[in-house]
């Protein structure tokens, strides 16, 4: 599948299983089946990831935003072990589930920040961020661009809207300092490659879900 090294895809396969599991129980994924969680979730991930791969160095700083039940986090701290991956989630039992889920792997590279973003204070930071299935692109773009190094990149993943999205989002790349790099495709899905280009604003993101609510 896709490639990957028989211990990587044992580690995914392992943590789908744990995923799935606790998700009886507390709500952290929307999939109908266990299949569904592997084409749509875990292969997706896997595919985010490599395309990351064609922009980062091995050993670089990559910041999951609203991770939830953990994805593409943990599928970038599984295919990228020499980078070092934050996952960033507001809710505590979702929290409690990803440090749960390291330990039970051993995954060494991975560290949980329970907060909202807008309250993250390691600003400029990361080479790499992922938002994926949190809000809009122009929200998300408000999500992640101040905390990535000039430089960095952003992978976003849509779906069928992507193009109206990415229309919509003009005049927050201006704003925030990026632009559009590169659009991959797979399967009826979208992954558009944004790169930082400036500092960001320490106005952004603002405060108060001011994001979601008037988005940029």
């Amino acid at each position: 599948m896709h490639n990957l090294p028989a211990d990587i895809l044992d580690l995914l396969q392992r943590y789908a299983d744990i995923l799935w599991q606790a998700n009886q129980s507390v709500n952290l994924i929307g999939y109908r089946d266990k299949d569904t969680l592997w084409t749509e979730g875990i292969e997706d991930s896997i595919f985010s990831v490599k395309v990351a791969g064609q922009f980062i160095a091995p050993a670089s700083s990559i910041i999951d935003i609203g991770s939830g039940g953990g994805l593409p986090g943990m599928a970038a701290a599984a295919m990228l072990p020499d980078s070092t991956v934050t996952l960033v989630e507001s809710i505590r039992k979702k929290c409690d589930f990803l440090n749960f889920c390291i330990a039970e792997l051993g995954i060494k590279n991975c560290f949980v920040v329970q907060g909202r973003i807008e309250e993250y204070n390691l600003r400029g930071t990361h080479d790499l961020a992922f938002c994926r299935a949190v809000a809009e692109l122009a929200v998300s773009l408000e999500y992640t661009l101040p905390f990535l190094k000039t430089g960095g990149i952003f992978i976003a993943h849509k779906g069928k809207k992507a193009a109206a999205e990415l229309t919509s989002s003009a005049h927050a790349l201006t704003v925030l300092g990026a632009e559009k790099e590169s659009i991959f495709q797979a399967e009826g899905k979208c992954f558009i490659v944004f790169r930082k280009k400036r500092e960001t604003a320490s106005c952004y993101p603002r405060k108060n879900g001011l994001p979601a609510r008037r988005p940029l």
